[in-house]
């Protein structure tokens, strides 16, 4: 091999360069797949991660980030997270959300992000290995919110942990710590906050719903969480709310291995079985 072909892919291999696979026939090993995949109208991004085989098909869970700054990868913020759940025997996918690259679009505080979910659903259900009947979402913050929201945009969903969502818009609004949220992320981005606000649509959510939230939280208030425990109560949904003492917006240490914990226990009881 020539000299410089081989300085070449030297180079490429230090600078972390991966194939992006867009056919789901071409993820059937265990590993890191870098992936595109189509949502609803935009082209999402994302990192899966598969477990070591098994005789059975494995559940699956789409992991989605907080909000982020423009032009900040989705994905990488929450690899960590899937990976952690791939260690565990689930089929895992890091998403970026639209409006974070990879993935295209705009960030639309809930609006049509649901409906990416929904797809990212349909594309994990047509994995080899993966049990298309258990598939859930877990988000942080925005991505809590959007969780919630997927849940009914889809019936493939089968249980949904939220922690600290976002469930109000308008109620957050007014009571947010952070005024750039007030000020200009909700008027600008969120729209009236009818629609994407998931206490708006509790009915339309038919899996089990767990709740995660710090009671220190100011940027996303605790009561986010007991509003949206509430209007699942009043539609006859399955939900779990769990508040962690002086947690704030995040967690560390001691708080996040409880909140871990919980959702991980969660997702076993509604998901099955990864053996």
């Amino acid at each position: 091999m020539p000299k410089t072909v081989v300085m070449l892919l030297l180079a490429f291999a230090a600078a972390g360069c991966t194939q992006v696979v867009t056919d789901v026939t071409a993820v059937s090993d265990p590993g890191r797949y870098e992936v595109s995949l189509p949502g609803s109208g935009v082209t999402l991004g994302g990192v899966l991660f598969r477990p070591a085989s098994t005789a059975k098909p494995l559940p699956a869970i789409i992991v989605l980030h907080g909000w982020a700054r423009p032009g900040v990868p989705g994905a990488p913020r929450v690899e960590g997270t899937a990976r952690r759940l791939s260690e565990l025997g689930y089929v895992a996918l890091a998403l970026s959300m639209r409006g974070w690259p990879p993935s295209s679009g705009l960030d639309d505080c809930g609006t049509q992000q649901p409906d990416d979910v929904a797809k990212a659903a349909d594309w994990l259900a047509a994995l080899p290995g993966v049990n298309a009947d258990s598939i859930g979402v877990l988000g942080f913050s925005l991505g809590g919110q959007v969780a919630l929201l997927s849940g009914a945009r889809s019936r493939r969903i089968k249980a949904i942990v939220a922690y600290f969502p976002i469930t109000d818009i308008q109620r957050w609004k007014d009571t947010t710590s952070n005024a750039g949220i007030r000020n200009f992320y909700v008027p600008l981005v969120c729209g009236t906050g009818y629609g994407n606000s998931p206490v708006h649509v509790a009915e339309q959510i038919h899996s089990p719903v767990l709740l995660i939230h710090g009671d220190r939280d100011t940027e996303v208030p605790t009561e986010q969480s007991l509003r949206m425990q509430e209007a699942l109560r009043k539609a006859d949904r399955p939900v779990e709310l769990l508040v962690i003492g002086g947690g704030d917006h995040g967690f560390k240490g001691e708080q996040d291995e409880q909140a871990w914990s919980s959702a991980t226990k969660f997702f076993n009881m509604h998901l099955g079985s990864r053996e």
